[in-house]
């Protein structure tokens, strides 16, 4: 169905952004496969996707109870459609005030951003393909593809396959705190008390990303026991940093930094 030899764009255009495209309502059946009545389902995903990630805000949001709800997501976690995040510093199954949950289907996650809004408006009828993807896609794609770039980056330290990862992590996550106001992007913890923090940005890292992390290094070492060295990560998609402070910061070896061109390099 995706043709390799075509753009991003012009296979989103076609098979998403078209009203004939084979993925253009696929999201609006894709359950009925499986269940014969999956309204709390989509009502469900429509939810996570619109921004509830916690267990309270979600059933607020479906109108639901708690016991209506939990059989259902639980049933989407293992068909690997809605996946359940806690700290990397808590223990499973984790607090439920600080469970989050997420689409893990990157299709689903995609039309609900980008495709289900212009759906509703009538958009689609209006527009050709293309006229969608420059006005309405190309404007929000790169804030879209932090969350993207973030779990691959993740993905690729869990692989620890580069020669400059410090360790072989046991764990590899995120980290943020009760209020969520502050959060770390990859945390990795080795066997003997090592710690990598990342932030990931798919534009261009600046000296505020790394001061970022110096500043909540010590919020989550009071959580994880037996924490002996720290190292830091810059993930970055553009291959280029402007700022000269986390350029001398790499050169001096203070952080480390990986391009997405680095990590697609080493795991071909």
């Amino acid at each position: 169905m995706i043709d390799p030899d075509r753009s991003l764009a012009q296979n989103v255009a076609d098979h998403l952004l078209n009203p004939a495209g084979r993925l253009a309502d696929e999201a609006e059946h894709l359950l009925d496969a499986f269940i014969r009545e999956g309204g709390i389902h989509y009502s469900l995903v429509t939810a996570i996707a619109g921004g509830e990630h916690r267990w309270s805000r979600i059933t607020s949001r479906v109108g639901k109870n708690s016991a209506s709800v939990s059989r259902p997501l639980d049933w989407m976690q293992q068909m690997e459609l809605v996946t359940k995040v806690i700290p990397v510093s808590a223990s499973p199954p984790g607090n439920p005030k600080k469970t989050l949950y997420r689409l893990a289907d990157p299709y689903l996650a995609f039309w609900h951003r980008f495709v289900a809004p212009l759906r509703a408006t009538g958009a689609v009828e209006v527009l050709t393909p293309m006229q969608l993807w420059d006005r309405h896609v190309v404007p929000h794609l790169s804030e879209y593809m932090g969350a993207v770039f973030e779990d691959n980056c993740r993905v690729f330290v869990s692989h620890a396959t580069h020669p400059h990862l410090p360790f072989l992590p046991d764990r590899v996550g995120e980290w943020w705190s009760d209020d969520q106001q502050d959060q770390i992007d990859v945390v990795a913890i080795g066997p003997k008390g090592q710690v990598l923090l990342g932030k990931c940005k798919w534009g261009t890292a600046t000296h505020q990303d790394f001061e970022l992390l110096e500043r909540r290094r010590d919020l989550i070492v009071r959580e994880l026991k037996g924490t002996r060295r720290v190292y830091f990560a810059l993930f970055t998609g553009s291959a280029v940093i402007k700022d000269r402070k986390p350029a001398e910061q790499i050169k001096n070896r203070e952080v480390l930094r990986l391009s997405a061109e680095d990590m697609l390099r080493r795991e071909e």
